[in-house]
Order: structure tokens, then C-alpha cells, then sequence
């Protein structure tokens, strides 16, 4: 209407205050946003957590991931549930019956941006039967820049 009657600074002061109205509406949506997603990410790693208590490695991991896949999170949570991933993931390795299986795991860890640490490639190596297989393997690895080196016995 203002803009009709070319009363221009009148409508540059409404459309300040829609401005503040919803700048401030978006502070409060984002900071609830960021809570709920808090929120959400610890329930999910409640559930991790009991599963590693019930030894359920496998549904330790899910429930790590599907924190990780939370946006807004903090960085110091991310962090946290990156961690727990990656200890059952390292679980999931130590347990694994074949070579392909701890293969799965290294290759599901990096689709999801989780680094393999020493424990998870040693656990990954003693799956192999040969030397020759456990040679390839760590080449393997030390080629994505994972290991600098691994001992095959």
C-alpha cells in the first residue's frame, strides 16, 4: 500500500520491522532446530550404547551412524558419536569370520567419512589366511592412506 502511494520511507520501516519479526522467528527456530537435534542424537547414542552394553555391535554402529547423520549438531558431539562408531566398527572388525566381511566394514567406514585406526586394520589383517594375502591387504590400506604400516605374521 505504502509503496503504491510511493511513501517509500513508510514502507522501508514496515519491511524493517517484517525484517526483525523474522529474523527473530528464524534465531528461535534454528536454536529449537539445534536443540531437537541434540535431543535426537542422544537418544540415538542411548540406544548405541546399549546395544554395546548388550554386546550388539552391529546395532551399536546403526545407531552411531544414524546420530552422525543428524544435521546441526555440535562438533564436539559429532566428534563423540564419530568415536563410538569407529569402537564398533573396531568391535564389529575383531569379530569378523572372513577377510571379505572386515573388508566390508574398512569400506562402509569410509563412505561414511570414519577413519580406521590401528586397532580396526589389525583386527581387518588377522582375518587373511596368507601372507600373501595379509601383504596385499596392508598395500591396500597403505595405499588410501590409512596405515603407515602393518606388521603381517
Amino acid at each position: 500500500m505504502a509503496v503504491k502511494e510511493e511513501k517509500y520511507d513508510k514502507a522501508r520501516k514496515h519491511l524493517e520491522i517484517v525484517t526483525e519479526w523474522t529474523a527473530n522467528s528464524y534465531r528461535e527456530q534454528e536454536l529449537s532446530l539445534a536443540h531437537a537435534a541434540e535431543e535426537f542424537g542422544r537418544a540415538l547414542a542411548s540406544l548405541g550404547a546399549l546395544a554395546f552394553t548388550e554386546r550388539d555391535f552391529t546395532e551399536a554402529r546403526t545407531q552411531y551412524l544414524k546420530a552422525l547423520g543428524q544435521s546441526h549438531l555440535a562438533v564436539d558431539r559429532r566428534d563423540r558419536y564419530r568415536r563410538s562408531y569407529l569402537v564398533a566398527s573396531n568391535a564389529l572388525a575383531a569379530e569378523a569370520a572372513s577377510e571379505a566381511e572386515a573388508r566390508a566394514i574398512l569400506d562402509e567406514m569410509a563412505k561414511k567419512g570414519v577413519t580406521p585406526n590401528e586397532i580396526t586394520v589389525i583386527s581387518a589383517i588377522k582375518t587373511t589366511e596368507t601372507f600373501e594375502r595379509c601383504f596385499g591387504f596392508n598395500r591396500l590400506l597403505l595405499g588410501k592412506g590409512i596405515v603407515r604400516w602393518a606388521r603381517c605374521v
